[in-house]
C-alpha cells in the first residue's frame, strides 16, 4: 500500500522549497494516518512514499519524503518507510545515462534522507527500473555493446546504494520477449550477483499494456518463462560471473 501523491514534477533537492504539490500539512498528516491505518491491517506492509515523475527544479522530493515520512513515523514508529526515487535531476549528482520514473535514487548520494526525520533503520530506498518493452533507452540501442553494457549502468544507478542503504526494487518487469528478453536474464544475473531477492515485480495481472504479467491472458495460466528466469534467484543455480565483474 502507499501514501503521498503521484505529484507531475519533482527534483530530488533543489533547496528549501517543500511545495512539491499543494497540500498542506494537515493533508500530508491525514494521507499518512490513512497509510498506517492500512499498514496496521497488515503488519507486513510498509508505507510507501510515492515519486514524483519528472524532474522540475521548482519542487523538492527529499524534503516531501521527509515530511510525508516524518509523518507516518509518528503515528507508528514501527513502520517502514519506502522512497521511490525521481527520473531526472537536472543533472545534479546523477550519472548521464537515462532514469526511468521513479528509478533515480542517485542524489541521494549527496543529498540524503534526514535521519531525524526517517531513521535509516525505518528507511527502505524503492526504485523502479524497466527494459525495452517500456521505453527505448539509448543504452538499448544497436552499437551500445547491449545487454553487456547494462551491469555498469545498474551499479552506478543501484548497486552501490545496497549495502548502504536498504534497497528493495519497487517495480520491474516486461513483456520477456526480444530485446526485454535479454534484458531481464542479465538483470536477474545481476541480482543474484548482488544477493538480492526482495523486490516487486510487474505485474501478477496479464493487463499491464506495457509489460504483460506473470499470469497469462487468460488469468489463469502463468508464463513459465518469467517464472522460471526469477526462479532462479532462489534456486541455488550457478551465478554468471562475468555479471559480477
Amino acid at each position: 500500500m502507499s501514501f503521498g501523491r503521484g505529484a507531475s514534477g519533482a527534483g530530488w533537492l533543489v533547496g528549501a522549497k517543500t511545495d512539491w504539490f499543494d497540500d498542506d500539512e494537515d493533508d500530508v498528516e491525514r494521507e499518512a494516518r490513512a497509510a498506517v491505518e492500512k499498514a496496521q491491517a497488515n503488519p507486513a506492509t510498509a508505507a510507501q512514499a510515492r515519486s514524483a515523475r519528472t524532474g522540475d527544479i521548482n519542487n523538492d522530493w527529499k524534503l516531501a519524503a521527509e515530511r510525508a515520512g516524518s509523518a507516518v513515523l509518528a503515528t507508528n514508529a514501527k513502520l517502514l518507510v519506502f522512497v521511490e526515487g525521481v527520473s531526472d535531476n537536472g543533472g545534479r549528482c546523477e550519472n548521464p545515462d537515462a532514469h526511468w520514473w521513479g528509478g533515480n535514487i542517485e542524489p541521494s548520494a549527496c543529498y540524503p534522507i534526514d535521519e531525524t526525520k526517517i531513521p535509516r533503520n525505518r528507511l527502505v530506498l524503492s526504485p523502479h527500473i524497466y527494459g525495452p518493452s517500456v521505453s527505448g533507452q539509448p543504452y538499448f540501442g544497436d552499437g551500445t555493446g547491449f545487454p553487456n553494457n547494462m551491469p555498469a549502468i545498474w551499479q552506478n544507478q543501484l548497486g552501490r546504494f545496497m549495502g548502504k542503504n536498504a534497497v528493495v526494487l519497487g517495480e520491474f518487469g516486461g513483456r520477456f520477449t526480444d530485446k526485454d528478453r535479454q534484458w531481464q536474464v542479465k538483470f536477474v544475473d545481476w541480482l543474484k550477483c548482488k544477493g538480492v531477492r526482495n523486490f516487486f515485480y510487474w505485474s501478477w495481472n496479464p493487463n499491464s499494456g506495457d509489460t504483460g504479467g506473470i499470469l497469462q491472458d487468460d488469468w489463469q495460466s502463468v508464463s513459465l518463462d518469467k517464472y522460471n528466469n526469477l526462479k532462479r534467484l532462489w534456486d541455488g543455480s550457478a551465478v554468471d560471473t562475468n555479471v559480477c565483474r
